[in-house]
Order: structure tokens, then sequence, then C-alpha cells
């Protein structure tokens, strides 16, 4: 059975797109989804309550724990052998679940294909791979994100390892914890399989959490690219430090502080030379370093 992780925290509307999506899932591979909720506004954790399909699991957060913890409880729930993600503003192709059953079988995860869907069209992520690599070797691309992104929603992974992982303290509301937590998990991957076809529909949506203008995001995701590169033990290549000026550049568009910038681009430099900086998460979460 493969188990499906979403958490949830104000939903409502996006979420009847997401459930057409899993009931037109092809092939006869088991599957559950597990719905984290925080407490919302909206009526979310009611709404899938009132849904009458037996493959839909509701845990209702006492308060809000943030996306980290709640896919953590998800996680800690599961019947499936195999676990993965879902974020609620976005859609599985119809070919998931044979597509990622069959790439895992022997493997301890998967890394897929994938569509992004901007505001006028869809695009099919182009630099994927094909074929079976080592965990330490899926950790190194990590790095560098072209092949292999910081997302969790295209990967699959066998649930043992999941649930064998330390624990990664990430406060509430951090953008892009998911880079960090895949480095933790591809540390404790035997091997990993590479699959082209894309299964996976991200849509950038302008409330997303990920595409809303957020006024530290150069900030954020310089400290969890710290905490990364901390959790893999490795230094930065010149390919990976161009790449993450490249990520950086975009999440400063919205940065009107000049100095602010600057300083970004600095701390990054500080990093790719191999000095110890932007680690606020590292004391926190110092039992999953080598």
């Amino acid at each position: 059975m493969i188990s499906l992780v979403c958490p949830c925290y104000n939903a409502r509307k996006h979420l009847p797109n997401l459930l057409e999506s899993l009931l037109a899932l092809r092939g006869d591979v088991p599957f559950e989804v597990i719905f984290a909720v925080d407490p919302s506004s909206d009526e979310t954790a009611s709404y899938l309550r009132s849904l009458p399909y037996p493959f839909i699991h509701v845990i209702e957060n006492e308060e809000r724990i943030g996306i980290a913890s709640s896919r953590q409880k998800g996680i800690e729930a599961c019947l499936g052998e195999y676990v993965g993600f879902v974020d609620a503003d976005d859609l599985l192709d119809e070919n998931y679940l044979e597509v990622m059953n069959k790439a895992i079988e022997g493997h301890d995860a998967v890394n897929a294909g994938f569509y992004v869907h901007g505001k006028k069209n869809k695009v099919r992520y182009p630099f994927n791979k094909k074929g079976i690599i080592s965990g330490e070797k899926a950790a190194k691309l990590l790095l560098h994100d072209i092949v292999i992104r910081g997302f969790l929603w295209n990967k699959l992974f066998r649930k043992e390892v999941l649930l064998g992982l330390p624990s990664l303290k990430i406060e509430a509301g951090h953008l892009f914890e998911d880079m960090a937590y895949c480095a933790l998990a591809f540390r404790h991957c035997k091997d990993v399989s590479l699959v082209r076809a894309p299964v996976y529909h991200y849509f950038k949506n302008s409330d997303s959490l990920t595409s809303t203008p957020v006024s530290n995001r150069g900030q954020q995701h310089l400290e969890i690219f710290a905490l990364t590169k901390a959790i893999l033990s490795t230094p930065i290549s010149y390919f990976t430090y161009l790449r993450m000026k490249e990520s950086l550049r975009y999440d400063l568009r919205s940065e009107k502080d000049k100095a602010k910038r600057k300083e970004i681009y600095s701390l990054l430099k500080r990093l790719y030379r191999g000095e110890d900086v932007c680690l606020r998460f590292v004391s926190s979460s110092i039992d999953i370093l080598p």
C-alpha cells in the first residue's frame, strides 16, 4: 500500500480538485491519504470528514503546528509500506500509483518527474534522469537542485526509512524545510530510483506558501540551504554556489532593501568558502548531524 500525507491549513477551496485527481488514479495499487489538518477558519477538517471515501483519514491538530510537524504525525499514522506526499493545492497524475509503485520495488526511495502549472501554461520539468543511484549520490544531487529538487511531493520513500529518521526541528511556517528533510532522508537510503515520467502536477498558486512574497524569504532559503549542507557534511561546489545564487535572486525579487540583498549574497559566498554561517537551526537539530 502507498500512503500519501497531506498537511492542510485553510485548504478547503483546493480540496475538491485534489479529490477529483485521487478518484481518477489508475491501477489496482491500494492507497490511503492522511490529511493532517491545522485548526482552520474555512472548515477544512469538517469537509474532509464529510467525504464518503474509505481511503481518506483525517488527523485534526489541536493547535497550529505547521507543515513539518503535521507531516510527521501523518507519517506515524500511515498504514502503507511506502509513503509519499501531496500538497492540498496540487494534483496527482492518473498514473501516479502505477509508476511510483513499480519504481520503488526493491529500493528505498523514488524521485519522479512532474509538471509545473503557471497562470497560462503547463510545463514538464525537463531535467529528470532515469536510473538507480545511491542515497549518497541523491543527496549530493539535491544540493545541485537540478536533477533532484528539494521538494517532497515528487518523491516516495519506504516507510521504515522515514520512521527511523532523527527529529528535524524547524519552526512552524518556515519556508523550504522540505529540502533539509529530503537531505536527511536520502542520507538514510541505500539507493534511490530516478523516474522521468511526470506523475505530479505542481501549481504556482498566488496564495501558496511557496509563491507568496515573504519579507525574509531569501534569509529563510539560505538558512535551510546551510542546514542541508550541514546535514550532508559536504563542501559546496562552485556549480551549487551559482545555482543557489540564482535561486536567491528569485527569492529577493521583492526585497527593496539593497543592504539586505547584499548581506544575503555575502553570506552565501561565506558558506561556499566553508564558513559556518546561517546555521541558527543546527544547534536545535544537532542530533541529526554526522
